[in-house]
């Protein structure tokens, strides 16, 4: 790769710094922005009949950033105002970059030992010079991309905020917590009551205020998430529900009878619940999803006789099959996969949320939604239930997610700088 003339120096690093970012928002109309940039004589007509020829559109892309350095002191002014047609959030945080001068000055030399990502071009074994190294976490990748003028490669930020949705107002919103113990008909959830607490607890720390309702009818339970569906999020950045009962296929259970799972999260469709389009709606379900075990627990709630459960150590939470809501920006946590039972310790709560409210407290300053809930699932995982029923004992569980966001959710400002991603 030639060496660049014309951009500054401060300008080549915050294009280098932004560079996986612009590849992935460019490249879906990276024809539309060639047309562009020739338009406005950016790019001439040799590099327009270059790139177009190229048929993949990524290597399309990553030929006409490598272009932009070598075209003058205002080619990334230039280049930002085709960006604002593309995504006007992506340029308007470069612009702010500017502003801010928030890119390290570029080195002139590459140190032996850095926390940055560098490419290791002393190897002689690896023939495109390419290999990146990261002292910190020991591992290692292979590079697409080479810098401009030869210098080391600085960690590339993994995420833009076009990925992230904003959680920047203090507080984020508003938390729900249905906790149903006991029942008209079913037997009482004991344990539920730590899982409550618990996750009021972690939802204070997380940011939101948090209401809680205990022993709800099936009615109840419909009023409550309708007026809080109709009430004015603008000011909010996401929205939690918590549901703690017994259940069964597509149903969550009231203390009286059961109510579908699908009509309460249609309350806060965007269609429904304007304020909060676009913005994550978080759900965690602690109920069985079916009557199956998986083999090889403490509790299940489950529509079973209290006879039958009152002597177990540990019981089932039985729940639903999967509905998904028809709009994105959805999340909901189940504690177990369809079709099977799911357990709560009669003291220590449910193996579930009580994963959920250890892994998020240890980990919400570090590391995203999606990840504490891989996390939870492996935790649940290793857990085993042990009860003097043999019918029920040795049994496992595993969580299901279904994910309909579009952008990762961070809890804490300080978990994007952990990531690396850009606030």
């Amino acid at each position: 790769m030639s060496r660049v003339f014309g951009l500054p120096e401060e300008e080549r690093d915050i294009l280098q710094f932004n560079y996986s970012s612009l590849v992935s928002n460019l490249h879906p109309k990276i024809e539309d922005v060639i047309y562009q940039a020739f338009s406005i004589k950016l790019i001439d007509d040799h590099d327009k009949s270059s790139l177009l020829a190229e048929s993949d559109p990524f290597k399309q892309t990553r030929k006409f950033l490598d272009i932009i350095p070598t075209r003058g002191p205002k080619a990334l002014n230039l280049l930002l105002k085709i960006i604002d047609r593309v995504n006007k959030e992506v340029s308007d945080d470069i612009r702010q970059q500017l502003q801010q001068k928030k890119i390290p000055p570029r080195q002139k030399s590459q140190p032996k030992e850095t926390s940055m990502i560098e490419i290791d071009s002393k190897k002689s074994d690896v023939a495109s010079s390419d290999k990146i190294v990261d002292d910190k976490s020991g591992g290692g990748t292979i590079s697409l991309y080479d810098d401009f003028d030869g210098a080391p490669i600085r960690r590339l930020p993994i995420l833009g905020q076009t990925f992230l949705y904003k959680m920047e107002n203090r507080p984020h919103g508003y938390a729900i917590i249905i906790n149903n113990r006991k029942f008209d008909n079913m037997p009482e959830r004991k344990g539920s009551d730590r899982d409550a607490s618990g996750m009021q607890s972690l939802l204070v720390k997380l940011g939101y205020k948090v209401a809680m309702g205990t022993d709800l009818s099936a009615a109840k339970m419909k009023d409550i998430l309708q007026r809080w569906s109709e009430k004015d999020h603008t000011k909010c950045d996401s929205f939690v529900c918590v549901m703690l009962s017994h259940g069964e296929e597509g149903k969550i259970f009231g203390t009286d009878h059961d109510v579908d799972i699908e009509e309460l999260l249609g309350m806060f469709r965007g269609n429904r619940c304007t304020s909060l389009a676009g913005k994550p709606k978080i759900f965690f379900i602690q109920a069985c999803r079916g009557t199956s075990f998986d083999e090889p627990v403490d509790v299940v709630d489950s529509a079973l006789s209290e006879a039958v459960t009152s002597s177990f150590e540990d019981a089932l939470d039985a729940s639903t099959r999967q509905t998904l809501p028809s709009e994105a920006d959805f999340l909901i946590a189940y504690s177990v996969v369809p079709g099977y039972y799911s357990w709560r310790n009669s003291t220590n709560g449910s193996w579930f949320m009580q994963a959920v409210i250890d892994i998020f407290n240890k980990y919400y300053e570090q590391l995203d939604l999606l990840t504490m809930l891989t996390l939870v699932n492996n935790s649940v995982a290793t857990v085993e239930s042990s009860t003097s029923d043999p019918r029920f004992n040795n049994k496992k569980q595993i969580p299901s997610c279904v994910n309909m966001l579009r952008k990762l959710v961070y809890f804490n400002s300080n978990a994007v700088k952990f990531h690396g991603v850009f606030s």
